[in-house]
């Protein structure tokens, strides 16, 4: 079973999670501080309905060293659309041991077309599936899976708080 966020499709627990979508931030968010690859990151945290469904949404640009970390109740199959994003991110996805399990560079959707109906739009939009159970995602700034020489099987280094 595929399991992941956002908007429901009628297909039983299928569901899509948006990399990006509308922004309505009202608190400063909770930041994770987390190694990948020998550098280390701050990553929004986004483990309830409402931070994953608001994802990076709205961004115009991710920092090097910023973006977001998606923690899941449960691990399993999931899969991430790029709706209504404006700047391309790197998705990885990650075990329940933190191990990179797959990774996706996303590039930007065309946008969304006037009178387009959300289900239409959905159905048109690239899925990233993982390629097994994750548990976490981390999304950040386009190019950096490259850059980094992110492969799977890599561990990403949760690092506690102070």
């Amino acid at each position: 079973m595929l399991h992941a966020h956002g908007i429901c499709i009628a297909v039983g627990a299928l569901a899509v999670l948006s990399a990006c979508g509308p922004t309505k931030q009202v608190a400063a968010p909770r930041l994770a501080t987390v190694t990948i690859a020998g550098t280390t990151f701050q990553l929004e945290v986004a483990d309830t309905d409402a931070d994953i469904d608001r994802g990076l949404g709205g961004r115009a640009a991710i920092p090097a060293d910023g973006g977001m970390l998606f923690v899941f109740p449960d691990a399993d199959t999931r899969f991430f659309v790029m709706r209504d994003c404006p700047t391309p991110l790197d998705l990885i996805y990650l075990d329940d041991d933190w191990r990179v399990i797959s990774t996706h560079v996303m590039l930007p959707e065309p946008p969304r077309r006037v009178g387009e109906l959300d289900g239409a739009y959905d159905a048109r939009l690239k899925s990233y599936i993982s390629d097994g159970p994750a548990r976490r995602a981390i999304e950040v700034a386009g190019g950096t899976i490259s850059r980094m020489s992110i492969n799977v099987g890599d561990v990403v280094e949760p690092i506690p708080p102070r």
